[in-house]
C-alpha cells in the first residue's frame, strides 16, 4: 500500500456523526476494534461491527475505491476536536498508515486494506413487516417503552437485573415497544406511536438496539423499521444517513457459543471445532473440551471445560476416595467417574467469560499433574456390586413375577370306568 490514497475531506457534520456513533462500541468488550471505510455508489461509508449489531453511516461523495480498516482512535482523536477544526479533516492512506490532516496538525496511526464488508440485506417478500415513523417519535418510543426506569439502579448489589429482551410489535398503523422490568423489582412498560405500517408481527429485540438507536438516531429523518417473519433473527432500521442491523434474541446456547469462539479467536491457543459443535483446545499433549449445557427449563446456560484423565477406569475404592478428596479440597476443578472414564473439569457461567482462557490452562495443568496419580488407582479392582436384598424369611408375600396360570384340574366321574 505504497500509493497515496485520499479518502476525501470529511466535513465537521459527517465527522461528528461518525464520532457520536463510536460511543456504544467503546464501552463494549465484543467490538472488533476498528472502523471500515469503503466507497459505494461514489459515496463514502463508515462501517462498525459489534456482536449484537452493525452500523453503516453514509457519508459525502468521494472518488477513492476499495475498503480500509482504521483503528477507532483515528476517528476519535479528531472527533473530540470537531468544534475547532475549520475546513474539516482529510484522511490519507499511505504505507500501511492513515494520517488525519487538519488545520491544527496531523496524526498518524497504522491501518490496513480489507475486503468489502457484507452488509445484511432484507429480502423482498410479503412476509416482511415494515413501519415508517419520524425520528422524534422513534426516539420517544424506544426510551419510553424500553429505556431504563428512573427508579432502577444498576449499581445496587441486591441481585437486581435488567430484561434480556424487549418486544417490538408492528400492527394496524402502530408501533409498540414493551419491556418487563419485574426482574429488577419494578413494573412493565409499554409505549405506542402512530406509523405507516405494512403487515403485522412481533419480534424480540436485544437491549443494545435501544442504545444504538438512541445514540445514532437522526431525529430529523424518517426511519423505517422492518423484520422478516420467516427469519426473525435480525431487526433492520434505516434512514438516509444510517443503516442499522441488530440481532434479535438468539438461542442462549448459540449466543454463548459465539462469544466463546470470539475469545478463542483472540487467544493464542490451538483450537478446532468438532462436528458436535464443541471446541477442542490442545495444550501440550492435553486436549481440553469446551461444551455448552442448558437446563431443560429456563435459559440458564453453562460452559463446561473438561478433559479425559483416565479411560477404562475401574471404580475402585481407592480411586473413589481420591476423587472425593480432590473435590473436597479444590475450589476450582472437580473430578467425576462416568462410564468407566475419569473426567476433570470446571463450569463457567456466561457472566464470567473473561476467565475462559485462564480456566482452560488450569484444567490442562491439573490434568498433567493428576494423571500419574490416578493411573494406578484406576487399574485396581473395582468394588464388588451390591448384593440384592433378600426377602425376609417366612414372608407370606407370594412372588407373582412370571407366574403362569395353572391349567384347570380334570376330575374323572365316579361311574367312569
Amino acid at each position: 500500500m505504497t500509493t497515496r490514497i485520499s479518502l476525501g475531506i470529511v466535513d465537521n457534520t459527517e465527522l461528528e456523526t461518525v464520532f457520536d456513533s463510536l460511543w456504544p462500541f467503546r464501552t463494549s468488550d465484543e467490538t472488533k476494534g476498528n472502523i471500515i471505510v469503503f466507497a459505494n455508489n461514489k459515496r463514502r461509508h463508515w462501517h462498525l461491527v459489534n456482536r449484537s449489531y452493525v452500523v453503516t453511516i453514509v457519508g459525502d461523495t468521494c472518488d477513492f475505491t476499495g475498503a480500509y480498516s482504521l483503528p477507532l482512535t483515528a476517528v476519535a482523536n479528531v472527533g473530540r476536536q470537531v468544534g475547532s477544526l475549520p475546513g474539516g479533516v482529510e484522511f490519507v492512506i499511505e504505507n500501511d498508515f492513515v494520517t488525519t490532516i487538519t488545520a491544527l496538525g496531523t496524526h498518524t496511526i497504522p491501518c490496513s486494506i480489507t475486503t468489502m464488508p457484507e452488509i445484511p440485506q432484507l429480502r423482498k417478500s410479503s412476509r416482511v413487516v415494515k413501519a415508517k415513523v419520524g425520528g422524534k417519535e422513534l426516539r420517544m418510543l424506544l426510551l419510553a417503552g424500553a429505556g431504563m426506569p428512573f427508579e432502577f439502579n444498576p449499581f445496587r448489589d441486591d441481585n437486581t437485573s435488567s430484561p434480556d429482551f424487549h418486544l417490538l410489535e408492528i400492527a394496524d398503523g402502530n408501533i409498540t415497544v414493551s419491556s418487563d422490568w419485574s426482574c429488577g423489582g419494578l413494573y412493565n412498560m409499554k409505549a405506542k406511536v402512530v406509523a405507516t405500517t405494512r403487515g403485522q408481527g412481533t419480534v424480540k429485540m436485544v437491549p443494545d438496539f435501544v442504545e444504538v438507536l438512541a445514540t445514532c438516531g437522526d431525529t430529523d429523518a424518517d426511519w423505517t423499521l422492518a423484520f422478516d417473519l420467516d427469519d426473525p433473527s435480525r431487526v433492520f432500521a434505516w434512514c438516509a444517513k444510517y443503516r442499522i442491523v441488530c440481532n434479535a434474541v438468539k438461542n442462549p446456547v448459540t449466543d454463548l457459543r459465539e462469544r466463546v469462539q470470539e475469545i478463542l479467536e483472540r487467544s493464542n491457543m490451538k483450537w478446532k471445532t468438532t462436528d458436535g459443535g464443541r471446541f477442542h483446545v490442545l495444550i501440550d499433549d492435553v486436549t481440553v473440551r469446551l461444551d455448552f449445557l442448558q437446563r431443560e427449563q429456563g435459559d440458564d446456560v453453562l460452559l463446561r471445560i473438561d478433559t479425559v484423565l483416565e479411560e477404562q477406569a475401574n471404580e475402585s475404592a481407592e480411586l473413589l476416595r481420591e476423587i472425593n478428596a480432590h473435590n473436597a479440597s479444590s475450589n476450582m476443578t472437580r473430578l467425576w467417574h462416568s462410564h468407566a472414564t475419569v473426567m476433570l473439569g470446571v463450569d463457567v457461567t456466561r457472566e464470567h467469560l473473561s476467565v475462559v482462557e485462564e480456566r482452560v490452562t488450569l484444567v490442562a495443568n491439573e490434568a498433567k499433574r493428576l494423571r500419574g496419580l490416578l493411573s494406578p488407582l484406576a487399574a485396581e479392582a473395582a468394588l464388588a456390586p451390591r448384593r440384592k436384598k433378600r426377602a425376609p424369611r417366612g414372608s407370606t408375600t407370594p412372588d407373582t413375577t412370571n407366574v403362569e396360570p395353572k391349567r384347570p384340574t380334570r376330575y374323572r366321574p365316579k361311574n367312569e370306568a
